[in-house]
């Protein structure tokens, strides 16, 4: 839906900025950015990556335990029994 979509995007504008803001902390004086540098800011993606794993796993469940409350029988369906 478009609320996936918005936040796959705003979360994609934070990376970038997190990524922006490393490597400027990395390299001070705005001096040629080194490969540590970049390793570093590349890093900042690995913690939304975790964030939004937690949550797909989180909200599934949720949404799993809903479908089980309140549709029994498209939740066995969906289970296969």
């Amino acid at each position: 839906t478009g609320i996936v979509n918005v936040g796959g995007f705003v979360a994609s504008l934070l990376v970038v900025l997190g990524i922006g803001l490393v490597l400027d902390a990395a390299t001070p004086g705005g001096a040629h950015y080194s490969p540590h540098a970049y390793t570093l800011a590349m890093c900042v993606q690995y913690a939304f990556w975790v964030l939004g794993g937690t949550q797909v796993l989180r909200y599934r469940r949720r949404a799993r335990a809903h479908l089980e409350e309140s549709q029994p029988d498209a939740y066995r369906a969906m289970r296969g029994f």
